[in-house]
């Protein structure tokens, strides 16, 4: 009889006990998946550690700035060295602003294009070097409808949403061969 290895699942953003990325990971650990809750900051990995003892050592707080380069691959290093493979990424960190066109600035617009499509996009390149070995992975990227929408006060964000959905068409199309699938969801 062949044993079925759980997934290994990571998921960005998931430091929030009431936010979305959190979420997903509860119901990740939920279909039975090994999961690592990124977190952008040190003291949130240590915050997690009571909360997650409810999942037993199926739930892993793991560093992981998305804005960071660095940080991002001494995360996906540890999963990779951890666990030996990863299945599924859910980019789900991101940033945002309310602001008026008009008072914008470069920074807020450098800081959630970074965080959002940068981001995504190199946490997706790390994620695809330890899945394309093994021809199988799923990334999830979480959108937004501004990417299609124009919001008003929000037009980093939009722009960066719209980054994220031509990069999971860009990524899809290129790895859907060598079996990862690469998706978007808009979940607002």
């Amino acid at each position: 009889m062949n044993k079925v290895l759980p997934l290994i699942a990571l998921v960005t953003g998931a430091n929030d006990p009431a936010g979305l990325g959190f979420g997903i990971a509860e119901a990740l650990l939920a279909d039975g998946a090994i999961v690592y809750f990124g977190c952008r900051l040190e003291q949130q990995v240590r915050a997690l550690a009571e909360p997650l003892k409810r999942f037993d050592s199926r739930a892993r707080a793991v560093q992981l700035d998305v804005s960071d380069s660095v940080s991002i691959a001494r995360a996906f290093a540890k999963v990779g060295s951890e666990s030996s493979r990863l299945d599924i990424l859910v980019n789900n960190a991101g940033d945002g602003a309310n602001c008026a066109a008009l008072d914008e600035t470069a920074e807020q617009w450098d800081r959630i294009m970074t965080a959002n499509a940068r981001g995504s996009f190199l946490c997706s390149q790390a994620a695809a070097r330890l899945m394309l070995p093994q021809r199988f992975g799923r990334i999830v990227n979480i959108s937004s409808q501004a990417a299609s929408v124009a919001i008003a006060n929000h037009v980093a964000y939009s722009c960066s949403k719209a980054a994220i959905n031509m990069l999971t068409k860009s990524m899809a199309l290129e790895w859907a061969a060598r079996g990862i699938t690469v998706n978007a969801v808009a979940p607002t």
